[in-house]
């Protein structure tokens, strides 16, 4: 019998919220149609999920998703690439849910950035990556967005603010870096002088550097480091471009139920954005 994964994410929904309100808010549908959903795949199964009480729903010992369920799960593999700071947006959630509906599947994961990431959907050695990009074309087919900001530590930016500094202090991950690119790229048609405190591969690098005041860092607004302020033209930096989230595939790659199934995931998944201080 082949699950309706749309089914499989309204009941984890519910699972995981402990409500039907609350997973129809999380989903953004109606109490009425998660209902809808959740009887029709205990049809399927011909199994109660849940004990639904006026105060409380909770699992049933049907409801636990164990071993006894495995022949509607899928197999197969799935090799999947992302952005380092991707993972730092809550796409740890991603892989939970995927493991739930799918523990059969074997994911593996390669962390890398866009030009790389590129390069191993070419080359066939990815199924699926999730690639960061710039280019304006990207939006309309985009899962999300998000801006790149300026970040720095309060004491820097009160300092760039007053126009202390005769370059900016830059530090960044090293090219081919996207980020990278772009803000030296802004810097330069505003004319700006900018000398380039530190490098480092990793985005846990950046982050302390930024955060002991040793400079500044272009990042995505869901990497930036929570104990930094947002900086920008007061600051005498300029604005950046949106940074784009587009999912590509393997070229001439099969029909794969494993693939589309964590393809579902994805697209499902929404970064939860927080809000910055700015000063």
């Amino acid at each position: 019998m082949h699950l309706d994964l749309n089914l499989l994410r309204v009941f984890i929904a519910v699972a995981e919220s402990g409500s039907f309100t609350a997973a129809a808010h999380q989903l953004h549908a109606t109490q009425s149609t998660v209902s809808q959903r959740i009887a029709r795949l205990e049809w399927q199964l011909d199994r109660r999920l849940l004990e639904r009480t006026t105060r409380s729903t909770r699992l049933t010992e049907e409801g636990e998703i164990r071993a006894e369920f495995s022949s509607n799960i899928l197999t197969g593999e799935v090799w999947l690439s992302v952005p380092e700071d991707f993972l730092d947006s809550g796409f740890a959630e991603v892989f939970a849910r995927f493991k739930r509906l799918q523990p059969r599947v074997r994911m593996e994961l390669r962390i890398g950035l866009a030009a790389e990431q590129r390069e191993w959907i070419e080359a066939g050695e990815v199924d699926l990556a999730v690639i960061r990009s710039t280019d304006p074309a990207t939006a309309k087919d985009a899962l999300w967005s998000e801006p790149i900001l300026w970040v720095a530590s309060e004491e820097l930016a009160r300092e760039l603010a007053r126009n202390e500094h005769e370059a900016i202090p830059l530090v960044h991950v090293p090219a081919p870096c996207l980020y990278r690119d772009v803000a030296m790229q802004a810097l330069s048609e505003q004319g700006s002088h900018w000398n380039v405190i530190m490098t480092c591969p990793h985005l846990e690098g950046i982050r302390a550097a930024v955060c002991a005041g040793l400079g500044v860092a272009a990042v995505v607004e869901s990497a930036a480091p929570r104990d930094c302020v947002r900086i920008g033209p007061r600051h005498g930096l300029p604005e950046l471009p949106d940074c784009n989230l587009v999912l590509e595939h393997r070229a001439n790659i099969e029909a794969n139920d494993a693939v589309a199934a964590l393809e579902d995931v994805i697209a499902d998944y929404r970064w939860r954005s927080r809000e910055m201080p700015r000063v």
